[in-house]
């Protein structure tokens, strides 16, 4: 029996153990996994729903337990590492346990990218243990504490400031405002999320947010402000003070690569792995998730040598971690598999007040390239926002705010190289209020959910196999497992599946 170990349950090592089934079931193999956290693995997309008190923590719960996994798996919560032994493929935890593996997964993610300011020391603690708070009230939200911290200061009314207007920044403080918390969002430079959108369409999204009830304040901060021991405000770069209750930076995040250098292992941003998902210049150590960087060690592989470094940052999405756990159960169950370097250009957001869906490259303007077709339409009085570019009708990128039936087409159409419409203006037919029977015809093949890659035919199946209700089509076929975004498709696919 091949001896598996984890370092790390998150919402990746849970999909990896769900994707052994098979062979512990044959009792091939035994998983132990080892997370630092007193809690088993948990949707960590949805802990804002924790901070407005409209989830509990059973509900972000992904049953990855002995309930579930009765034989073949270990599960250790609450247990840090004191050493890693790579010669005698060991590992000792500091409640004195002395862990065998055959193969080694890291599965550590990635911590939070804390602001160097005036008035926020970070604490540069034992790297290879959980981080410090540095500040009472300054709490990026990666874990169940954070979010019990902020829920605190969410049940006195007090404001939240959200640092970053990246697409992790923006979500969450959408998620906050749609709760009836009082939100502002900081972030640096005059554009929102520059590397996804144009600034037309970032200056149509600072629009829509600020009709959702939130604050966008353009800039930085140069300084956080704090009495008592506890954070009380942040001074713009303006130098005007702006006080709230909390501070929650979301301003990127950092691959959790301590232990690995420890060992040294290679790393560059992420641990360094093949495409294979196994650590340069090793046999039977693999890296997976956000701690991960696709980076082969052949120096003329075209598709590494394509990569573009400012965007191989985590990305904080669950999909493509989720994709590579289904590609490394293969791999360890000897099966080929094969993971790209780069992960899906697609992003979408979905919330009650914005709907965005943008890939690709999306800052060409009209007339400045041969053969480059640019296309766009905007209507500030609906925060509709449209832009399609293309060469030879091939689509090269797009953005489509406020457009969820166009977006879920270009995103179809993005993926599968498909051509671009002759007119794409007839794509905007489907998002009018009288245009619902012109909406796109769903295949077999439509993909629902995006963070499980789920298609509508597994949820057509699951549904002809007796599930009822949503929750039970999600647990057959993990559509509406992740992000939560596909929830109201998801709810339609399956009321026209019983109905039929």
């Amino acid at each position: 029996m091949r001896r598996i170990v984890i370092i790390g349950f998150g919402p990746v090592a849970a999909r990896l153990i769900e994707e052994l089934e098979e062979p512990l079931a044959q009792s091939r193999v035994h998983v132990c996994v080892i997370g630092s956290e007193p809690e088993g693995a948990y949707n960590r997309i949805l802990l804002a729903n924790l901070v407005t008190g409209h989830s509990t923590p059973q509900d972000l719960d992904l049953a990855c337990d002995e309930t579930n996994f009765p034989e073949g798996v270990t599960f250790l919560t609450g247990t840090t590492l004191s050493d890693i032994s790579l010669d005698g493929q060991y590992l000792h935890t500091t409640d004195d346990r002395l862990i065998s593996f055959d193969d080694l997964i890291f599965a550590t993610g990635a911590r939070a990218v804390l602001p160097r300011v005036p008035g926020l020391d970070v604490l540069d603690t034992d790297p290879c243990h959980l981080d410090s708070i540095p500040l009472p009230g300054v709490h990026p939200l990666r874990d169940m504490s954070d979010a019990r911290r902020l829920r605190e200061v969410v049940e006195t009314g007090q404001d939240v400031l959200v640092l970053g207007g990246g697409i992790l920044g923006i979500e969450l403080a959408l998620n906050l405002a749609e709760h009836g918390v009082q939100v502002s969002l900081i972030h640096r430079g005059q554009d929102l999320m520059p590397r996804q959108l144009d600034p037309d369409a970032s200056r149509m999204l600072a629009h829509v947010l600020r009709q959702a009830g939130i604050q966008v304040i353009p800039g930085g901060i140069n300084g956080v402000r704090s009495e008592g021991g506890r954070f009380t405000g942040v001074v713009l770069d303006d130098g005007t003070v702006r006080e709230a209750g909390a501070l929650i930076p979301a301003i990127g995040a950092q691959p959790r690569t301590e232990w690995a250098k420890k060992v040294r292992l290679p790393t560059h941003r992420g641990i360094l792995v093949d495409h294979q998902l196994r650590v340069h210049g090793t046999s039977n150590i693999y890296a997976i998730g956000d701690c991960a960087e696709v980076l082969c060690s052949n120096p003329v592989c075209p598709e590494c040598m394509a990569i573009d470094y400012q965007d191989s940052a985590p990305s904080g999405l669950i999909g493509p971690g989720w994709q590579q756990a289904q590609a490394l159960a293969d791999i360890l169950d000897g099966t080929h598999n094969r993971v790209p370097s780069q992960v899906s250009q697609l992003i979408t957001m979905k919330s009650q007040a914005v709907s965005l869906t943008a890939a690709g490259s999306v800052h060409a303007r009209a007339f400045e390239q041969p053969r480059v077709d640019v296309a766009t339409w905007e209507d500030p009085r609906t925060g509709r926002y449209l832009k399609v570019v293309s060469r030879d009708r091939n689509i090269l990128g797009f953005v489509a705010l406020g457009a969820p039936e166009a977006g879920a087409e270009l995103a179809m159409l993005f993926e599968r190289s498909g051509a671009a419409p002759g007119d794409p203006s007839v794509l905007l037919a489907a998002d009018t209020p009288s245009g619902a029977d012109t909406a796109p015809e769903l295949t077999p093949e439509s993909i629902i959910c995006r963070c499980a890659g789920v298609a509508l035919a597994p949820i057509q199946q699951a549904v002809s196999a007796g599930a009822t209700t949503v929750a039970e089509v999600s647990k057959c076929s993990r559509a509406g497992t992740g992000c939560g975004g596909c929830k109201d498709k998801l709810e339609s696919v399956v009321s026209q599946a019983m109905a039929a």
